[in-house]
């Protein structure tokens, strides 16, 4: 399973979405993590995972917001 992180904090949108789509367009990724530091990156990036067939979780922390999108279907694993 092809595993990908991106920190995107500092940059507002709709630079998170692009570079995610990028990564994406490359192929291969199963699962994604995208660190952000805004409300609006937050659900931008979550609404685009969702609508690319990724299944989305957001985890909050100290170090900024993660979205981690897994790729849903039958290569997914099982959570």
């Amino acid at each position: 399973m092809a595993e990908k992180t991106l920190d995107c904090r500092g940059l507002a949108c709709p630079a998170p979405v692009l570079q995610t789509k990028e990564i994406l367009e490359q192929g291969g990724v199963d699962r994604i993590s995208v660190w952000v530091d805004n409300e609006a990156a937050r659900e931008n990036v979550s609404r685009f995972l969702s609508r690319s067939g990724y299944s989305v979780a957001v985890v909050e922390s100290p170090e900024g917001t993660r979205v981690v999108g897994v790729r849903q279907g039958p290569a997914a694993p099982s959570a």
